[in-house]
């Protein structure tokens, strides 16, 4: 799977807070099959670069109620990306990348909280 282009700082500005989670939550599926592949290492790093760029994007327009979970989110991926890779740890990343798509779902109620 090779993903080269998401939207630039510009174009996330014309967007809802909504919209821009649901491009996060893409990301973090793609992440999610990425990271287990060594041979994509390359790809997810980019795939982590962008995660975090997007977040700090999100960040000027989405609810108050959201922008202490996403800072955290933020916060986190930054440190593995900064880790990345780390062989032991490659089947957890992508369980909780899964689990952190999922979770963008929920915050734009695209999915019911305990769905």
């Amino acid at each position: 799977m090779q993903i080269t282009a998401f939207p630039t700082n510009l174009e996330l500005q014309s967007l809802n807070w909504q919209q821009k989670l649901r491009i996060l939550a893409s990301l973090f599926a793609a992440i999610a099959v990425q990271i287990t592949n060594i041979n994509q290492d390359r790809q997810t790093k980019y795939l982590l670069s962008e995660a975090i760029r997007i977040i700090d994007c999100c960040r000027v327009s989405i609810p108050n109620s959201l922008t202490l979970e996403l800072s955290a989110i933020q916060k986190e991926w930054l440190a593995w990306k900064n880790l990345f890779p780390v062989e032991a740890a490659r089947s957890f990343m992508s369980f909780h990348a899964r689990n952190q798509s999922v979770r963008f779902l929920h915050m734009t109620e695209i999915l019911p909280e305990f769905a």
